[in-house]
């Protein structure tokens, strides 16, 4: 039940989708640019059990 939240997890040719090849797609869901919704939702996964990931992306992690 372990879920990975963020920018650019869904979506390939980005420094975090390359990184997420072998995750199955159900278990990635691709996130606004809006870090407290994406805090609040996983928050809230966790406190019904799930595992949520939240992967925050920085110029580290994007493709140039």
């Amino acid at each position: 039940n372990t879920l990975f939240l963020g920018q650019a997890v869904a979506y390939p040719g980005t420094g975090m989708t390359n990184t997420l090849t072998e995750i199955s797609k159900d278990k990635l869901i691709e996130m606004p640019v809006n870090e407290d919704m994406q805090m609040g939702i996983s928050l809230g996964l966790a406190l019904n059990g799930s595992v949520p990931i939240s992967i925050y992306p920085t110029l580290l992690t994007q493709k140039i």
